[in-house]
């Protein structure tokens, strides 16, 4: 049986999923609050998301047509928010705007009345006249804070956008969604929709579809020659962002590092990686230990027995010759070490060990295929 396992190093351009915390200002697509309309129907959906340090900015534009007589129509914006402040007195919207054909008209923030509205706050509805086979441009704008989330004592930001538009007639031929950062320094991001990245944007369409699902996307601050790692067990997808300037401090090790034309892995992420696979039997499982004396890891999985040493480059392997690495595994430690770990745990002080990421696979029998131009890796495991 062979796995794959694919991790792609993205240097420019393109977190830790939230366990907890806290939504604030959370939209969504333009509905039809009443049921499911006959005749109207949402023809394309362009989202434009631009991240800032402090908030974020969306721009939504939708097509409309009307397919029958004329009619009008009652929109709904969804709103979902949380936080301090955040209730169904007070928005989770710093600012909210919308248009029709190019003119601002006002909506109406109204609470959900209904159980089948009750995971949103609000909706921001106005009504709109439809002449017979008329085709109208809709355009929303608002601005929010980020959420957070605090997850084994460090925090991330994240941004969300709920495609709500299922309720319209039809599918919805085209929706774009394109997030652009405006962030200093060095950022791991990572979405649960596969995203192309674009130098600081990231970008996503949907085709022909019913339009009703959720985008979440966190990212927290990492090191300047961070990589990032698709883990298929996480159903999550990651990228780098890196723009000029500096970011506040660390708050994880990345996954991925390249130091000097090598690339190292987390060893503690390669084991994740592989006992992660859903078809990995029980006995094939891989396993790691530490030995705070020695300050030694020893790395086994299917009879290959792997010791790495911090700072040594020479890597011992049990029935075999040693193998020299390009260069000794290291420590890569948080700018601000978690909390509520000691660094003289174990657990904590392994999961910051990196080793090469080439030897190692030619030592358990796999392959490492890079991508340069894509900068993607593609690991075979026996």
């Amino acid at each position: 049986m062979r796995i794959m396992i694919t991790i792609t190093l993205l240097t420019l351009a393109s977190l830790v999923w939230a366990n907890d915390g806290a939504m604030s200002g959370e939209g969504g697509s333009v509905c039809f609050i009443h049921g499911k309309h006959t005749s109207i129907r949402m023809v394309r959906e362009w989202v434009n998301m631009d991240v800032y340090p402090d908030d974020y900015h969306v721009k939504v534009q939708f097509i409309f047509q009307n397919d029958g007589p004329a009619t009008t129509v009652t929109m709904g914006f969804p709103e979902r928010g949380g936080g301090d402040g955040v209730d169904g007195k007070r928005s989770g919207f710093l600012s909210f705007h919308t248009w029709v054909d190019g003119s601002e008209v006002k909506a109406e923030r109204k609470l959900h009345s209904t159980e089948e509205e009750e995971d949103y706050l609000a909706f921001w509805v106005k009504t709109v006249h439809f002449a017979q086979h008329q085709q109208r441009i809709v355009r929303v704008e608002y601005v929010a804070s980020q959420g957070y989330s605090e997850d084994a004592g460090f925090n991330d930001s994240n941004i969300s956008y709920d495609f709500t538009g299922g309720n319209w007639k039809g599918e919805v031929e085209e929706s774009d969604m394109s997030v652009t950062f405006h962030l200093p320094g060095t950022y791991i991001v990572e979405a649960d929709e596969r995203m192309t990245p674009n130098v600081h944007a990231l970008f996503r369409r949907w085709t022909h579809w019913q339009a009703e699902d959720a985008f979440y996307l966190s990212y927290y601050p990492t090191r300047a020659d961070a990589m990032a790692l698709h883990n298929s067990s996480r159903k999550s997808f990651a990228y780098i962002i890196s723009s000029p300037g500096t970011s506040q401090n660390m708050v994880v090790s990345p996954p991925i590092i390249e130091k000097q034309g090598v690339v190292f892995i987390a060893l503690v992420e390669l084991v994740d990686c592989i006992n992660s696979q859903e078809q990995r039997a029980t006995a094939r499982r891989a396993a790691l230990t530490w030995d705070a004396q020695t300050r030694a890891a020893t790395f086994s999985i299917d009879g290959h027995i792997l010791h790495l040493m911090l700072k040594s480059p020479t890597m011992r392997i049990e029935g075999s010759p040693d193998a020299r690495l390009p260069a000794a595994p290291f420590m890569s430690l948080p700018a601000a070490p978690l909390a509520n770990i000691g660094m003289q745990d174990t657990s904590a002080t392994i999961s910051y060990l990196y080793v090469p990421l080439l030897p190692v696979m030619q030592a358990l029998g796999g392959k490492a295929q890079i991508d340069a131009i894509h900068r993607e890796v593609t690991l075979t495991l026996p």
